[in-house]
């Protein structure tokens, strides 16, 4: 998150991501940091996978795909990998806004293959699949091979 406040993405509106709000230190010194804090993405726990489980116009269908590729774009400009891919990691919001989340890294088998994981190449095959599922109204949680999360 500070990679991505340092290159100014903090503040851009195109980018869909909560934002960092605060560090949580486990001692007085501010030497061992255990949590961070974000803003709220005011979703009501809907991920992409649930939108789509309800009728979704096209309009939306292009508006969900246009901010996740300018956000997933935006990083890779910045030199920040999204990691794990998938449409889980994709809040919708009360506005019918995407935002991406979940940048602590890992794989979910089906989505991204495993030796693109964490990587840029990664991201664009998962960010693929999750373009392809958006318009066939598919919400299934795997990305079409399974779908166990593995770190």
């Amino acid at each position: 998150y500070r990679r991505m406040e340092n290159q100014g993405l903090r503040d851009d509106p195109q980018v869909h991501i909560p934002r960092l709000v605060g560090v949580v230190y486990g001692s007085h010194d501010s030497c061992c940091i255990i949590g961070i804090l974000l803003s709220l993405v005011d979703c009501e726990n809907l991920t992409l996978s649930c939108a789509l489980h309800d009728e979704v116009t096209f309009a939306q269908q292009k508006k969900w795909e246009e901010q996740i590729t300018t956000t997933v774009d935006l990083l890779h400009r910045a030199d920040i990998i999204w990691g794990d891919v998938k449409m889980d990691n994709v809040l919708v919001d009360r506005n019918d806004d995407a935002w991406v989340i979940d940048f602590g890294g890992g794989y979910t088998e089906g989505w991204v293959a495993k030796e693109h994981m964490e990587t840029m190449k990664g991201d664009e095959e998962g960010l693929s699949r999750i373009i392809e599922r958006i318009y066939s109204n598919d919400g299934s949680e795997d990305g079409g091979e399974g779908g166990m999360r593995k770190r």
